[in-house]
């Protein structure tokens, strides 16, 4: 996980692959470019992101919705079948986002780019390269 402000108002986030701590260095992160008033927007970059947990692409997405289902799984019995809901309010305050992916992001990276865009009712750009 890395992260940089760019002309002191872009916040930016760059996650190479999901394990088990990529939920909290986010939102980590996220806190930190709040304290500077200054951020209008923010650039998630996947790009090269081969995946990992979807638990945490869960979470991450969470981040950056108001509410309403994430996610839901089916397994073959009914008793299996999971569904993931978003906490109310975004983490970013509705300010723009932009995703970053290419053709060496995979699974997870897929998975949040999916949902945000899915269930996004603010701007969102992706840009695929």
């Amino acid at each position: 996980m890395k992260s940089k402000t760019y002309d002191k108002k872009i916040g930016y986030l760059r996650l190479t692959s999901f394990n088990e701590n990529s939920g909290s260095q986010i939102k980590n992160e996220i806190k930190k470019f709040k304290r500077d008033k200054k951020i209008e927007s923010y650039i998630l970059d996947l790009r090269n992101n081969p995946g990992g947990l979807l638990s945490q692409a869960i979470k991450i997405s969470d981040f950056f919705l108001e509410d309403g289902e994430i996610v839901s799984t089916k397994g073959r019995q009914k008793s299996e079948n999971r569904k993931w809901f978003a906490s109310s309010g975004d983490l970013i305050n509705g300010k723009t986002l932009v995703v970053l992916i290419n053709n060496g992001s995979a699974s997870a990276s897929e998975i949040i780019v999916w949902i945000i865009y899915s269930f996004c009712y603010k701007d969102f750009i992706i840009l695929v390269k």
